[in-house]
């Protein structure tokens, strides 16, 4: 449940500064920081978990649709020297995807709608969320919603 700010720290500033790369992110819709409240909803109830399923896909067009932007707008006209003629500073035809936690889980759909990249990188276990969920950092909050239904239930009984 994270957000595109991750790209800009950590290891992955660590590797863009090591490899000469630019990196850039987008929150992968669905399960970042601004959705939240909407999956915490949908574990309790899953009756409507469309809602959720419905702004992933919308996370997968993004991470397509930034793709796109960096091969085309973004490398002529946000990453220029304007010094020397306005040039690229960017090889847009070297785009890779580089998938961490949520973004190594996501890679797969990405990676299948997205066929442009060079290469692409899952650097997480990215297993199913049934073997990540309880080492998750966001387990103990995950964790917190689902007893509060399980104690909802029996007490409902």
């Amino acid at each position: 449940m994270g957000d595109s700010t991750e790209t800009s720290n950590g290891v992955q500033r660590t590797t863009a500064a090591e490899l000469c790369m630019v990196m850039v992110g987008t929150d992968m819709r669905g399960m970042s920081q601004q959705d939240t409240a909407a999956v915490a909803r949908r574990v309790n109830d899953a009756t409507h978990a469309d809602e959720v399923f419905e702004v992933l896909e919308q996370g997968i067009v993004n991470h397509v649709t930034l793709v796109k932007a960096m091969r085309t707008t973004f490398a002529q006209s946000l990453f220029v020297d304007a010094a020397n003629g306005r040039k690229s500073l960017v090889d847009p035809t070297a785009v890779f995807y580089y998938g961490l936690s949520q973004g190594g889980i996501s890679a797969t759909p990405v990676m299948a709608y997205e066929p442009t990249s060079l290469a692409r990188c899952s650097a997480s276990g990215a297993a199913n969320y049934s073997m990540l969920l309880e080492r998750s950092a966001d387990w103990p909050t995950y964790r917190l919603i689902l007893n509060g239904r399980s104690t909802t239930r029996s007490t409902t009984r």
